[in-house]
């Protein structure tokens, strides 16, 4: 490493976020910035964009790997808190080759301290924050969670919030300094070469699931489509929640729940008529999957949800239901059956693909990160 490498913390190994974050530094790298991917042991470079890797983490334990939620939670407090120690002393090794730390992943819990140790070594730290809110915690847990996050975020040089969160949201939750906010368009990723109408009634929910996914009121949503075929897709990790899917899934529901490979990743939205998220209000953050679904031209339908509504009306790349219960989903997907419809959401799904390009998210990132060079020589 040189002087000028950016140091990007992203532990996770599998996921879209992982995905976002090698397709952001790639373009980075093409711009002329010296980045590297710090991450976690066992990482398979080969299934992402390739760019320069340290893979010294130690990987988090999956949640089935627990007798309780509770010793899950625990463990990961636990998981977090030796990561970012380590992560600290390899700084202090490395401090000498790196221009700036930008943290996509983060614990609130030593958020405070590593930026704080960053300052006292001479390291701008900057972060981008994918989620306003914890995924799938309770709600006492988000509360304690928020209020430290919102502390410690004041020793940061920088944050990049997706284009789209709703800025009172990022006030209220993350900042109340917007001269230290960057909102950022999140880049989609292209594997169809053209937006090409489907008719077979097909549509797919996928990513890791959650109850904050809305996947309950789907299914109800369902029952009353017997026209339509559902396909949902992807890891889940709550026990409770996978055993009341199975339990009330109907006959035109398909359930896979397990980490999807790229290609069958591909082969499923491939075939599908429009990827819907009916995501619910307590889902606070930018979908990796609506630009997932974009990039291969498949029009998507969602929910009022403030990340989701900001890219679908903007572009007319899909349907926005009228509320988030399952009647206002069935609606939105009836609307679908409509040719003339189906031909506009195409339309606006090719506008947002030309829009909505990763070199543009890592020009802004860029021009961020020599604003804060400039301001660091002046102080």
């Amino acid at each position: 490493m040189s002087n000028r490498t950016v140091v990007m913390f992203s532990p996770t190994i599998t996921s879209g976020h992982t995905l976002y974050v090698r397709s952001l530094i790639e373009v980075l790298i093409s711009n002329g910035q010296e980045v590297v991917h710090l991450t976690s042991k066992g990482f398979r470079s080969e299934d992402y964009p390739p760019v320069p890797t340290l893979d010294i983490l130690r990987p988090l334990r999956r949640r089935e790997n627990y007798s309780n939620r509770l010793f899950w939670i625990l463990g990961r407090i636990t998981h977090y808190s030796v990561r970012d120690i380590h992560f600290m002393f390899w700084l202090r090794r490395n401090r000498k080759s790196v221009q700036l730390v930008h943290l996509q992943e983060y614990s609130a819990w030593t958020l405070g301290p590593l930026a704080i140790w960053c300052h006292i070594s001479g390291i701008p730290i900057v972060i981008t924050i994918h989620n306003i809110e914890a995924h799938d915690a309770y709600v006492s847990y988000r509360r304690i969670e928020g209020h430290i996050r919102k502390m410690s975020l004041h020793f940061v040089d920088h944050i990049y919030v997706h284009k789209g969160i709703n800025p009172v949201s990022v006030n209220m939750r993350v900042t109340n300094r917007p001269d230290k906010v960057t909102f950022i368009r999140h880049g989609v990723w292209e594997s169809a070469p053209t937006v090409t109408q489907r008719s077979n009634r097909t549509l797919l929910l996928l990513g890791s699931i959650r109850r904050n996914k809305g996947i309950i009121q789907l299914l109800t949503a369902a029952k009353d489509l017997k026209e339509w075929n559902f396909t949902i897709a992807g890891a889940c990790e709550d026990r409770s929640l996978d055993l009341e899917i199975k339990s009330k899934l109907p006959d035109n529901v398909i359930y896979s729940p397990h980490f999807l490979e790229e290609a069958e990743l591909k082969s499923l939205l491939a075939v599908s008529t429009a990827c819907v998220l009916p995501y619910t209000e307590e889902f606070k953050a930018q979908s990796g999957v609506l630009h997932l679904a974009i990039g291969h031209g498949v029009p998507v339908i969602v929910t009022p949800n403030d990340a989701l509504v900001d890219i679908v009306d903007e572009f007319g790349c899909g349907v926005i239901a009228g509320g988030f219960g399952s009647c206002d989903i069935a609606n939105a997907i009836r609307s679908l059956e409509d040719p003339d419809i189906y031909s506009r959401i195409l339309d606006g799904v090719d506008f947002a693909r030309s829009e909505l390009t990763w070199d543009r998210s890592a020009k802004a990132t860029l021009q961020s990160y020599g604003r804060l060079a400039t301001s660091k020589k002046r102080s």
